[in-house]
């Protein structure tokens, strides 16, 4: 048979502790981020916020998307796109974040040249686009990453 068993050193309280009224979940039709498994699929970007640490001073961006047929929020971890550890500005993830973000941009109906980040953002939200998501493990944890944006060509 198995059970708890107190910690050693572990006082009893002589009372009961006070009365403490704890929700759990919070809104109830908020919905936890769902990991796809790696495919192309129809979503539309639901935020899209710039993140700037101040003790390491990254900057990110934060995406949310929704896909179209399952309406469930795609778990993406903000895309880093510079300070920190970002070696002069110049990296494989860095370089990869920022293609993406322009590809975002291009797909948006907007070219990306000379666009400001936070302009970037603004534009993306409320747009329907058509990706390819892969998967990461982050701290241990599965979650989606952002491959490829799909863009009209002439």
């Amino acid at each position: 048979m198995k059970g708890f068993q107190t910690r050693p050193g572990l006082a009893k309280q002589a009372s009961a502790p006070p009365a403490v009224k704890v929700v759990l979940g919070g809104d109830s039709d908020r919905k936890l981020p769902v990991t796809f498994h790696p495919g192309v699929y129809e979503v539309k970007c639901t935020s899209a916020d710039v993140v700037q640490k101040r003790t390491t001073g990254t900057v990110s961006l934060a995406l949310t998307f929704v896909e179209a047929e399952s309406c469930e929020t795609m778990n993406l971890p903000p895309m880093w796109l510079g300070g920190g550890n970002s070696s002069g500005g110049t990296s494989p993830a860095l370089d990869d974040n920022r293609w993406l973000v322009s590809q975002l941009s291009r797909a948006a109906g907007k070219d990306p040249k000379g666009l400001d980040l936070t302009d970037a953002a603004k534009l993306l939200v409320d747009k329907d686009f058509t990706v390819e998501i892969g998967t990461d493990q982050i701290n241990g944890r599965e979650c989606n990453r952002l491959v490829n944006v799909a863009v009209e060509t002439e």
